[in-house]
């Protein structure tokens, strides 16, 4: 008597009811105006890249059929209408990409990055050193302050021609002059840092 009925492609359609009472007898109605069923737009992109060290970078392939405007929703509180975006993503964490596709008729469809994207964070090095000022040969100790997600390697370069892969080395400068100790590290993510330096060791002339 009161049907619900769901129109699976698109087109112009009239509603006809045919309706019979218990004598047989019938009456029939035809809807004035037809339904109009228009086409749906197709969301689909694929992702250059869906996993990366902060900060991170990833661009978008707009594969979607069918639409007249798009809505790109980063899941960082970041969005963008553009064809094909490349977005930043500055902070580590997993963020879920969704595309909203609509049409001229305000039919829209919505699609999602199969996983989310992951940041993983990326360290920030940082040491202290004492004994710092000296006559050759001078002994100092450095001390590893990085942070970020456990260092697994560290690259020390003493400035002095001497290296080390020691979280916390001593080094000998055995000439005198002034030298720069730069310190890059590399988290258990695999994700490094930018290389941090101190012009902090002098040593003398000796008499």
């Amino acid at each position: 008597q009161n049907p619900v009925h769901v129109f699976t492609d698109t087109g112009s359609y009239t509603i006809a009811l045919i309706a019979t009472d218990t004598s047989g007898c019938t009456a029939f109605k035809e809807l004035e105006q037809k339904i109009n069923i228009h086409p749906s737009p197709e969301a689909a992109f694929t992702l250059s890249s869906y996993s990366g060290c902060q900060p991170f970078q990833t661009a978008v392939t707009n594969n979607s059929s069918g639409y007249s405007s798009l809505r790109w929703d980063f899941g960082d509180g970041n969005t963008s209408t553009s064809f094909q975006p490349a977005h930043n993503f500055p902070s580590p964490g997993q963020y879920d990409i969704i595309l909203t596709a609509t049409n001229s008729f305000g039919c829209s469809d919505t699609a999602h990055a199969p996983v989310p994207v992951e940041v993983l964070e990326t360290p920030h090095a940082n040491f202290s050193v004492t004994n710092q000022n000296g006559c050759p040969p001078l002994q100092a100790a450095f001390t590893d302050a990085s942070t970020g997600t456990g260092q697994a390697l560290w690259n020390w370069d003493f400035g002095n021609g001497t290296y080390s892969n020691v979280q916390n080395p001593n080094a000998v400068f055995s000439t005198p002059g002034n030298f720069d100790v730069t310190l890059h590290v590399t988290n258990a993510n695999g994700c490094f840092s930018d290389p941090v330096f101190h012009s902090c060791i002098t040593t003398f002339d000796t008499l």
